[in-house]
């Protein structure tokens, strides 16, 4: 039977998979086995050339990207990487996983990523470089972050595993810093079923992360010359991702389309916060991040509660990291207000091309109506 608009469920993610997909996969299958890699290097070559970039490493997971550049730069025990204490705890994760100590810093006041003016603030002789999140997709303030670190000896490495195909000033994040990092888990607007990849323009860096993924195995040399790891990206997963990479203009296109129909559709409200970016930015959306003013964690939960029950995937992303137990004790660079009151006001409302314009609609709605009864 078919779902009525009021009824009709609204995952909060949805991965496109087409009939090209699923050839270049079965193409994959029948090539396991070959020596050459070949579904790999198609679809570095692709991300290289979408992001612009001269070398793209693939990978097994964005988690991995992240930590095998931080390893890729040297960066490891003693040192101190600054990033933001709002976001996905898989960048905390990756510093620690590579021995080095993560230090949270506080967001801006009116947007959800990196506070460039607090910077200079948390930097002591062990710092080595600034992790840096462009959060939902939205790019961080990228341009003053670079002039920063520029001028105090840093290397910026880019945690761009939620925005591929976002551009700031033209430019793809994740090729701006020295190092970016991008994830293609099935949550991503472009997917591998799981996987990630690492970019750069450094031709020593690029060798030095093919070494690392591969047990530290340089083929030039045919030894184990570093003490690495198994994370190549697989060839079904590669072939996958290779795929999708050449739909994502498109794919971009319908989510900044849902986007603005969001935007329009909640920006009457006093008690909805909406996402704020740099007029010259191309967002690539990843879910559509709205605050609810003045609400706490238990509200918000309770709204959050409304829209399930309604059939809406909604997400309460995200745990401030220095709340979270693994890193509640990690250095914190000043006060994280920010943080804190975004991690209490923050719902993230599902955003992706298995929508439709009613979907969009249905959301908003519903979302309003939940903050009306709980002002009643």
């Amino acid at each position: 039977m078919m779902q009525s608009r009021a009824q009709r469920h609204v995952p909060f993610a949805w991965p496109d998979i087409q009939d090209e997909d699923i050839a270049a996969v079965a193409a994959a299958v029948r090539d396991i086995g070959r020596a050459d890699n070949r579904w790999i290097e198609r679809f570095e070559e692709r991300l290289s050339q979408i992001t612009d970039s001269r070398h793209a490493i693939g990978v097994n997971s964005g988690t991995a990207a992240l930590e095998l550049a931080l390893r890729a730069l040297g960066i490891g025990p003693g040192d101190e990487v600054i990033l933001a204490a709002l976001g996905y705890v898989a960048s905390a994760n990756a510093i620690c996983n590579a021995g080095a100590i993560p230090v949270f810093l506080d967001i801006e006041s009116t947007g959800l990523n990196m506070d460039p003016d607090a910077i200079e603030a948390a930097v002591t002789p062990a710092t080595r470089a600034l992790l840096v999140t462009h959060l939902f997709g939205i790019p961080a303030a990228i341009d003053r972050i670079m002039a920063t670190a520029n001028r105090l000896g840093l290397t910026v490495i880019e945690d761009a595993c939620q925005a591929l195909g976002t551009t700031s000033g033209g430019r793809a994040a994740g090729a701006i810093g020295r190092i970016g990092a991008f994830s293609f888990s099935s949550t991503k607007p472009t997917t591998a079923g799981e996987g990630g990849a690492v970019v750069t323009n450094d031709p020593a860096l690029a060798q030095r992360l093919r070494i690392l993924r591969n047990q530290g195995r340089d083929p030039m040399q045919n030894d184990y010359v570093a003490v690495g790891s198994s994370a190549r990206m697989t060839e079904l997963a590669a072939a996958l991702g290779w795929s999708q990479l050449g739909r994502l203009p498109s794919s971009l296109a319908t989510r900044r389309y849902f986007a603005e129909r969001y935007r329009a559709a909640l920006r009457g409200s006093a008690r909805i916060v909406l996402p704020e970016w740099n007029e010259t930015a191309v967002v690539a959306w990843f879910g559509f991040p709205v605050r609810l003013a003045g609400v706490d964690a238990a509200a918000r939960d309770r709204i959050l509660d409304a829209l399930t029950e309604a059939g809406i995937e909604a997400r309460a992303y995200f745990q401030p990291l220095h709340t979270c137990l693994a890193h509640r004790d990690r250095p914190q660079a000043g006060n994280l207000a920010h943080c804190e009151s975004a991690g209490r006001e923050l719902l993230t409302l599902p955003l992706h091309g298995g929508m439709s314009q009613a979907d969009v609609d249905r959301v908003a709605e519903m979302l309003m109506d939940a903050l009306r009864c709980r002002h009643r």
